[in-house]
């Protein structure tokens, strides 16, 4: 497998096509290629990445890397109680809670994390007033990202299509 631009891709042969399909691995909706040869898939779906890239610059999106946004955390019975205990005070869940509470930590180091965050002004969680205000902003939130996550799946289905793939592979 091979990385461009945060992208992990990988090429496979199609025995029942006869033809070598490329596409990307991880992220919600994989963009994908065909070609005869090697260097013609890689060509190509590179040329796919920054079109989708692209598109979402100039839609003001964040792209959907190959990052699945998943892992696992293990702590001990108290901390995931407080935990759960703060969410549901907030009204929300306890991965948006540990998300907020990570971007809080992090959004100083890498400011990348900012995209990832729920609030506009990104503060620490100690700080944020338990307000109708943030469930409000939480709820746009989430409509917004269904908005983006619909756009993002559209481009890359025009982006297949005019590559010959007609469904995911």
């Amino acid at each position: 497998m091979k990385t461009y631009k945060e992208y992990v891709i990988n090429v496979e042969v199609d025995e029942k096509n006869e033809r070598l399909v490329g596409r990307t691995i991880g992220n919600n909706d994989p963009i994908i290629v065909s070609g005869n040869t090697y260097r013609e898939v890689i060509k190509r779906l590179k040329k796919a990445i920054d079109e989708y890239i692209d598109f979402c610059d100039k839609n003001d999106i964040p792209n959907d890397r190959s990052y699945s946004g998943n892992f696992n955390f293990r702590t001990t019975s108290s901390l995931h109680k407080a935990i759960a205990s703060e969410a549901n005070f907030e009204k929300i869940s306890i991965n948006k809670f540990v998300e907020r509470v990570l971007v809080c930590v992090l959004s100083e180091e890498y400011p990348e994390v900012k995209e990832v965050d729920i609030l506009k002004e990104p503060q620490c969680i100690a700080k944020i007033k338990r307000s109708k205000e943030l469930q409000e902003e939480a709820i746009s939130f989430h409509e917004k990202e269904k908005i983006i996550r619909k756009m993002r799946s559209e481009k890359v289905k025009e982006i297949n299509r005019s590559n010959g793939i007609l469904s995911s592979i």
